[in-house]
């Protein structure tokens, strides 16, 4: 089966408009139709008008109906078709002949059939069936194009036959597929007639004429409504019985026919006012047809819009008069609304351009006048005044002066709309906007930069005097000095927030910018001037926003900068800029001038010295900051965090916006504080902590406005009631009746609930009056969005207002309220912030042999660390006997005890818990160091020798690392050995050497926080250390007995009790007592 093809209409609108000035001779009309792409050609103006030529074509100068596509004749009076249009040929004024079409210009139509036009067309009981993409109405002529062999053959095949005399009329039938194709193209989606649609149109061929491409073009003029009831041939395109419908004119006396067929001509003639691409087609239209001919009115509207193809195809279909003209009025209303929303949007763009131009044009005028009156003079005469002007205000060293009055001589020279022309500008107004020689004043008052640092921060003691420091020697030299600090500390200590703090001591200027994760070494040190958008870097923006010299300037995380790569290396461009020998003459690549940054006090932090490169850190005066203890996080809560937390969430008694909404027993207590900091807040600064006071604060605020809503709402109840009594007392005065009483109470109540309701935007109450609700849904549905806006501020302006008045009536002690304790301790705690976050730091209350407690520095601050050591061939080591003792001694045994027996295992050992490479380290060398120290205490026991060890961190999930463990994991070891536990108290740390050397380490001040927080008492800490203990405050210390060690001797006589000698003079003489014993028994 061949391929159906889809043939497209084509735009004809320039022939519509070049045919405004033919002769229209009496009783024709022809009317052009939308977008050009069908013609509507009517004669007549009856119900029975016959067909009469159509309009001449572009460019032809012969009248319509005398020659051209019209040929000869005219309408006659009678409406019959007593002239059938003539054969002329294209642009010819006479009638010819008949054409062949050889010489005809494809797209124009040069001949029409000599059968009748529209309703007097004959009734062909059989047509070719042609897809078309859109439905064609009855009285329009359109043009099709097509490149299919087989499709071209057929309608050649038409036309020749047409030429001698048979009729040439197709069915145009939509395709079902409805699938949009480029104009003037066709589509092959018809496959069979079950894809083309019943009802159609039947059409002429009016001209036929081939393209050099090997395709066709056809003119086909639309008659009437045909249905396709028979196929009578399946190959491509088919040959279709049709059935005809004829207009049944009776339907044009109907009143509703009369009323539709008004409004369509009024729509038609609003969208021809509102839409100016329907104005010229619509004229002709209202002008030259018969409005009143309901038929082609209804097909003229449907193909008038730019509905889809579906919607006409309805029309189409349509049998009925009424329905083809509410289709078509839906249609053309539709129509409306796209044009006048067109129209709204033109006039927005309209205005919009208008008020611009409007703008633009006063804009020059203004400029022309002032430059005439001398007022004002160019903008590159202006800018060069206002650079000057201010050099004139800035004391600029020489080199910058020079560079500026360079620049300044460029700029001169330039053309304002060169893009060298701005950036010479862009240059110059940096140069012009940094303070050059401008200082601002220090406060060299040591009381006043007391008083400030001590009102912002708890503790610190290390910074503060640091920062006196500076204050006294710039007061004692008279001169000032830049320094470059670095604070070191665990996150949330107020490393940045002491920046402020000591800024308002000294009374500068503060700026702030990080460099986390900064890759480019132009953030610091500027752009090249030659690149496009370039910028100056960090340290000059800092100058121009701050306007002066001296600024504090604090560069946050400069342990976490990106290395270096193809954009350069930022540590690297720092050190220039933090060097005090170099920055007196800093140079920024976007200036490329020198500049003192010399006065500047530069502030760094950083969480951690390792990943800060040697020579940067070389530079920097660094600070440590350690983490809080529990006492300190004690008073930082009560003397900041609390304060702030109560004024933020609106529970200060100064700063809350309800008078006596904030209960005096709203406290939060030591213990709870302490309960939080323990066993909730554990990381070493107080970030966490003020999170959860927060939290505590905010429950409170929400528990309290609860309460006084609630009281509220009792008390609207109250008078609510009271209403009703009130009412019902009325209705029992005038009537005394007992219905009447209980309608007047069930009234009162209604009335309540529904302004309730009104005023909470709720649905009507129960009772209301029917109706109401459905009447306020309808006007809700009408309102804009702007008018529901306004409505609903109005209610909770209504609501507010109700809710204040009430509120003032409460009473000064309000149930629920002020009848309540509200003092949260470590009781109530879990109400506010929930189950605690931490258990208890101790696993054991007494070790067992084998297990010692260590210290351990994590990002949370100090933590208990638990070493664990067992053999799995402790069990099953054989016991040396008094006669194998004898023989490995080489003599008697002199009744010594048994012993472990030497070779008896695989002396291997077992590492788990997530340790470092460091930590495995560590553990190896402590088990070289406890093999040999064991000889020294029992050298009857070669658990060590001869056992394979097992030795575990608890907390295997997470990770551990660093030597600090030695000392702990050498005592563990010996526990097991000598099968007795260390003292109940204990907790070590320290690094063990291969010779037993106890080696320092850090974090001493968290480790000895967390053995305080664990509930230990007795610390050995290593004697280098000593010097990290005496800086701790007394309370940190206070109740501990800290033991220094400076050999693992030491270590073991305070884990043990004994030095190593006594306890191997205690295990010999235990032997033999028990030897003793064992000869006896």
């Amino acid at each position: 089966m061949a391929a159906a093809t889809r043939i497209s209409s084509s735009r004809l609108g320039a022939m519509a408009l070049r045919a405004r000035s033919a002769l229209r001779l009496p009783g024709q009309r022809w009317q052009a139709a939308p977008f050009g792409t069908q013609l509507v050609w009517a004669g007549g103006s009856g119900a029975g008008d016959g067909g009469s030529a159509p309009p001449a074509a572009p460019g032809d100068d012969s009248p319509a109906g005398a020659g051209g596509v019209g040929g000869a004749g005219g309408a006659s009076d009678d409406g019959a078709a007593s002239s059938p249009p003539g054969d002329a040929p294209s642009g010819g004024g006479k009638g010819s002949g008949d054409d062949d079409g050889s010489s005809l210009v494809p797209g124009r139509p040069t001949a029409v059939m000599r059968a009748g036009v529209g309703e007097q067309a004959p009734k062909v009981p059989q047509v070719l069936a042609l897809p078309v993409r859109k439905p064609v109405m009855p009285w329009f002529l359109t043009q099709m194009y097509t490149s299919d062999a087989t499709l071209v053959a057929a309608l050649k095949k038409l036309h020749e036959a047409s030429k001698k005399g048979a009729p040439s009329y197709v069915g145009l039938f939509l395709e079902k597929s409805a699938v949009e194709a480029p104009s003037g193209q066709l589509s092959t989606v018809a496959r069979s007639p079950e894809d083309l649609s019943e009802m159609g149109t039947l059409a002429s061929m009016q001209t036929f004429a081939q393209t050099p491409e090997g395709g066709a073009v056809a003119w086909f003029m639309a008659h009437r409504r045909i249905r396709a009831n028979e196929v009578l041939t399946t190959d491509m395109p088919p040959v279709v019985g049709v059935e005809h419908f004829d207009q049944d004119r009776s339907q044009l006396r109907s009143d509703m026919v009369k009323a539709l067929t008004n409004e369509i001509v009024t729509a038609i003639r609003e969208l021809v006012r509102t839409n100016p691409m329907f104005k010229e087609q619509m004229t002709y239209f209202t002008e030259r047809v018969e409005v009143h001919d309901a038929f082609r009115l209804a097909d003229f509207a449907a193909s008038a819009t730019t509905a889809d193809a579906e919607e006409v195809q309805r029309v189409v279909e349509a049998e009925s008069l009424e329905e083809r003209l509410q289709l078509a009025l839906q249609m053309m209303r539709k129509e409306l609304e796209v044009s006048k929303l067109q129209a709204k949007i033109q006039s927005r763009v309209d205005e919009s351009m208008k008020e611009s131009q409007r703008k633009y044009l006063l804009t020059e005028q203004l400029k022309t006048i002032k430059k005439e009156l001398g007022i004002e003079k160019d903008d590159k005469d202006t800018l060069i005044s206002k650079f000057e002007d201010r050099a004139k205000e800035l004391r600029m060293p020489e080199t910058a002066k020079g560079v500026f009055e360079e620049e300044l001589d460029k700029l001169r020279v330039l053309e304002r709309n060169s893009s060298e022309f701005n950036m010479t500008r862009n240059y110059l107004d940096w140069l012009t906007s940094l303070p050059w020689g401008v200082f601002s004043d220090d406060t060299f008052d040591l009381g006043h930069a007391v008083r400030v640092l001590d009102e912002d921060h708890y503790g610190m003691r290390d910074v503060k005097d640091r920062i006196l420091e500076f204050i006294a020697v710039s007061k004692l030299t008279g001169s000032i000095k830049g320094k470059i600090l670095c604070l070191v500390g665990p996150p949330g200590v107020g490393k940045t927030s002491i920046g402020q703090s000591i800024a308002r001591a000294l009374g500068r200027k503060f700026y702030r910018f990080s460099v986390g994760g900064l890759s480019d070494v132009a953030e610091i040190k500027g752009h090249r001037r030659t690149y496009v958008g370039a910028m100056p870097g960090k340290l000059i923006q800092c100058l121009k926003l701050t306007k002066v010299s001296n600024p504090l300037v604090l560069i946050d995380e400069v342990d976490k900068m990106g290395q270096g790569g193809h954009r350069g290396d930022p540590a690297s461009a720092l050190l220039e800029m933090l060097d005090p020998n170099q920055n007196e003459a800093f140079m920024d690549h976007y200036l490329d001038t020198p500049i003192d940054a010399s006065k500047v006090l530069f502030l760094c932090t950083a969480n951690v010295m390792d990943t800060i490169p040697g020579p940067l850190r070389d530079r920097m005066e660094v600070i440590d900051l350690s983490g809080y203890d529990a006492d300190e996080k004690l008073e930082i809560t009560k003397r900041y965090l609390e304060p702030k937390a109560r004024k933020e969430n609106g529970l200060s008694g100064s700063d809350t916006t309800v008078a006596g909404a904030v209960p005096e027993s709203l406290t939060l207590t030591d213990d709870a504080i302490k309960t939080l900091i323990r066993w909730y807040c554990r990381e070493s600064g107080v970030r966490n902590l003020e999170k959860h006071v927060n939290k505590i604060f905010r429950k409170a605020a929400l528990r309290i406005v609860q309460a006084r809503e609630k009281a509220i709402d009792e008390l609207r109840t109250k008078k609510a009631q009271d209403g009703a009594a009130a009412a019902a007392d009325e209705a029992s005065v005038h009537s005394g009746s007992t219905d009447d009483i209980a309608r007047a109470i069930k009234d009162s109540v209604d009335e309540e609930a529904a302004a309730a309701g009104k005023s909470d935007g709720a649905a009507p109450a129960a009772g209301a009056a029917p109706g109401s609700g459905a009447a306020a849904a309808a006007s809700s549905a009408t309102m804009t969005e702007e008018e529901k806006d306004k409505a609903a501020a109005e209610a909770l302006r209504r609501r507010r207002e109700e809710e204040d008045a009430l509120a003032a009536q409460l009473p000064p002690s309000i149930p629920g309220l002020h009848d309540v304790d509200w003092t949260i301790d470590s009781d109530k705690l879990k109400d506010y912030v929930g189950k605690p976050v931490f258990t208890s730091d101790r696993l054991y209350p007494q070790s067992p042999p084998g297990v010692i407690m260590g210290l351990a520095y994590t990002s949370m601050g100090g933590a208990a660390l638990y070493i664990e050591v067992t053999s799995p061939d402790a069990g099953l080591m054989e016991m040396e006997t008094d006669a194998d003792a004898a023989v490995a001694d080489g003599g008697d045994s002199g009744g010594k005890p048994r012993r472990f027996k030497a070779g008896g295992g695989n002396p291997t050992m077992l590492l788990t818990g997530k340790m470092g490479d460091v930590m495995q380290e560590s553990a190896r060398i402590g088990q070289s160091f406890a093999r040999a120290f064991m000889r020294r205490v029992d050298p009857h026991c070669h658990l060590l020798d001869s056992a394979s060890l097992h030795l575990h961190v608890p907390e295997g999930a997470t990770p551990k690392d660093g030597p600090s463990a030695g000392c702990t994991m050498v005592t563990a070891m010996l526990s097991l050995a000598m099968d007795r536990p260390a003292r109940a108290d204990l907790a070590m740390t320290g690094e063990i050497s291969l010779t037993g050397k106890v080696l320092p380490v850090g974090g001493i001040r968290e480790k000895v926080m967390a053995a305080r927080r664990a509930g230990v008492t007795c610390l050995v800490l290593p004697e280098n250390n000593r010097k990290d203990v005496e800086e701790l405050p007394d309370h940190a210390v206070a109740g501990l007995d800290i033991n220094f060690a400076s050999e693992y001797a030491d270590v073991f006589e305070v884990a043990f009790g004994a030095r190593p000698e006594a306890m191997a003079a205690q295990l010999a003489a235990a032997r033999e007592a028990q030897g003793t014993a064992d000869a006896r028994a």
